[in-house]
């Protein structure tokens, strides 16, 4: 079975400074990564670092979506991602992986979500996001 390794990000760090108490942040990592050619596939996240304390989340998700001409500025999502691989306190030098569901589509948008509990505080990371993808 021949496949595809795609290094979407390498070793980036992300942080949500500002991010309230019981708010969410999205942060779009790729917009539209052409999986057209695969029937399978497993979203890799590599925790580098870390700064969280317990109750925080961070999630990455490979949702399926389409950009079309006729809109070419709006993110057409699914209403449900294909793959989520999160992240909680303890996880540094973790490898976190999800596999995709089947019938994910033509294309993937992949992006960090991070959340705060009741109490804020800070939220850090540095990971690398390698998408695996077989035919």
């Amino acid at each position: 079975m021949a496949g595809k390794r795609i290094i979407v990000i390498e070793r980036r760090t992300y942080t949500f400074t500002g991010l309230a108490a019981s708010q969410s942040q999205t942060t779009v990592i790729e917009r539209a990564l052409d999986v057209t050619a695969h029937k399978e596939g497993t979203l890799q996240v590599a925790m580098h670092s870390q700064t969280w304390t317990s109750g925080q989340t961070l999630s990455i998700t490979a949702t399926p979506v389409q950009i079309v001409e006729s809109e070419p500025t709006t993110d057409f999502l699914a209403t449900s991602a294909a793959a989520t691989a999160s992240a909680g306190s303890g996880t540094n030098g973790k490898l976190v992986t999800a596999n995709l569901s089947s019938g994910f589509g033509s294309h993937v948008q992949i992006a960090v979500n991070a959340t705060q509990p009741a109490s804020s505080s800070p939220l850090a990371c540095t990971i690398t996001v390698i998408l695996v993808l077989k035919d």
